[in-house]
């Protein structure tokens, strides 16, 4: 919690996306967040948002595809 607390961007909400999960729109509030924090990329177990794999330039990764972009970085 700590470093989540400290390393944490906390974004308005603002950004709208047009809808691109009709099973679960939803998972659209993860992609403007993604988005609007300039994120590098997107870390999920959510199948309709790993099935995208990218979405406007940002990876959407499970936690072990995750681990291993970390550990090329």
């Amino acid at each position: 919690m700590t470093l989540l607390e400290q390393e944490a961007l906390i974004v308005p909400g603002n950004t709208r996306i047009p809808p691109v999960i009709p099973e679960d729109p939803a998972d659209e509030q993860v992609l403007a967040c993604a988005i609007e924090a300039g994120a590098d990329c997107i870390v999920s177990g959510d199948r309709h948002l790993l099935n995208l794999k990218v979405y406007a330039g940002i990876p959407i990764l499970t936690a072990r595809e995750f681990l291993d972009w970390l550990e090329k970085e």
